[in-house]
Order: C-alpha cells, then structure tokens, then sequence
C-alpha cells in the first residue's frame, strides 16, 4: 500500500494541501471561469463569459507577479474569494460569486490557492470587458452600487448563505 506523506515541494508546501486544494478547485469548479477551454495554460483567465450585461473576462489566477494574483497575500485571496473584495477594498461585483464561497474555511481557501502554485506561471494579461452602453449603465446601477453591495454583504456576513439568514 502506497501512502502519501505530506512532504514538503521545494518551494515549502505541502502535497497534502496541493491535493486537496486539487480537489476543492475541481469541486468549486474554478476551472470552468478562469480556463479557456481548449487551452493548455490552466486558470490564465481570459476567457469571455456572457452575461445580460455584456460580456466579462475572467481574470488570470496563476501565480504569475505581473498579470495574476502571484502578488497578493493569503489575506488578500481569502477576501476574494470569500468576501468578494479586491486588495484595494472595491469589489469583484459581479462575476466572482463569492456568496457560494463565503462558508468554506481560511484553510480550504488557501488549499485552494496552493494548488495552481507548482504549476508554471501562465503571464497572459486579461482582455477588457465587453460592455455597451447600456450594459455599463445596467452594471454601474445594479451592482456597484454602496447601498446594494453593503446589503449583500450584511447578508453572508455572519452565516455564509442568504437562505440561513431568513432561517434563523
């Protein structure tokens, strides 16, 4: 029987946590916005997803300094992920669905964050979002809006899901 240890790559993490942020990744389905299909340069981001709003590429999440998320603290990705916020406070209204992530742990967000780390570093800049006119005005008013962000996040702050808030 072959075990699988927790020994250290040579960058300091550990298999286990690789392969069970492989596991949650896959889970979350992180490939499915941050993934071209097609492509082999895995979550490089870039690819167009429709909305009503006009279309929204996704971003690169590799850990490439220069056009990813290389740079960014554990901080900083558990508030991604979890709260839907940038390192700069704004927030990743309305693409990253954070409310389906607010209840997963610090330590799975971050499983989650090592598992694409070993992997080559895919530098590939994200293409600008295709909005009208109209989407933008859509987009401006129905999500970047204080008052709507603020009760969003009143929501999911305390129990993760909108449906146990008016349960409790």
């Amino acid at each position: 029987m072959v075990r699988r240890g927790s020994a250290a790559g040579p960058d300091g993490q550990q298999f286990d946590q690789i392969e069970k942020g492989r596991y949650l990744a896959t889970a979350a389905d992180c490939f499915a916005c941050h993934t071209v299909p097609g492509s082999r340069k895995a979550f490089a981001g870039n690819r167009p997803i429709e909305t009503p709003f006009g279309n929204i590429t996704s971003p690169n999440i590799t850990a490439d300094t220069e056009t990813s998320i290389g740079s960014w603290s554990d901080e900083q990705f558990d508030a991604a992920v979890r709260k839907g916020a940038r390192p700069d406070g704004s927030r990743l209204y309305p693409a990253m669905p954070f409310t389906s992530y607010a209840k997963m742990s610090r330590e799975d967000v971050l499983a989650i964050r090592a598992y694409p780390k070993p992997r080559p570093a895919g530098q590939q800049q994200g293409g600008a979002n295709q909005e009208s006119a109209r989407s933008h005005r859509v987009l401006r008013g129905a999500y970047h809006r204080t008052c709507g962000a603020q009760f969003t996040d009143l929501r999911f702050k305390n129990r993760g899901t909108l449906l146990g808030w008016f349960s409790s």
